[in-house]
This record gives structure tokens, C-alpha cells and sequence, in this order.
């Protein structure tokens, strides 16, 4: 797996900061994994409704895939 996370945490401490996290479980094998999350804001504040989560599959700093840990 890459250090990218890592990489751009350790940059973003100097700001204050760091990526966003989110711990998804898969439901039929019960392995959770981390994911980094990907931003989203609502266009249409009057619809009230809640915006959704981006969890990418690939790393968005190199492109390498993420390797969910025991999947087969």
C-alpha cells in the first residue's frame, strides 16, 4: 500500500490539518477499512438535504489501488 496519506499528513501538520478519515465495514465479510474522504458541499442549500461522502478506491495522490486487508 502507498505512503501517500502519510505523506500529505505529515506536510499538512505544518498547517494544521490533515485528511479526513472514515472507517467503512464491509457487511458480508465484516473486514473494515480506512479510507480517506473526498469532499463534497451542497449546490442547493435550500434542499436540505445531507451531501454524500467520496471514498476512493485508488489513491488519489499516485493512482495505486487500495488493497482492503484479508479480501480475497
Amino acid at each position: 500500500m502507498c505512503e501517500c496519506k502519510d505523506a500529505v499528513n505529515k506536510h499538512l501538520s505544518s498547517k494544521n490539518a490533515r485528511l479526513a478519515e472514515i472507517s467503512m465495514m464491509n457487511m458480508e465479510t465484516g473486514k473494515v477499512r480506512q479510507s480517506i474522504v473526498i469532499k463534497t458541499e451542497c449546490v442547493d442549500r435550500s434542499a436540505r438535504r445531507w451531501t454524500k461522502a467520496v471514498a476512493p478506491t485508488f489513491c488519489p495522490f499516485c493512482g495505486e489501488k487500495y488493497v482492503v486487508e484479508g479480501a480475497e
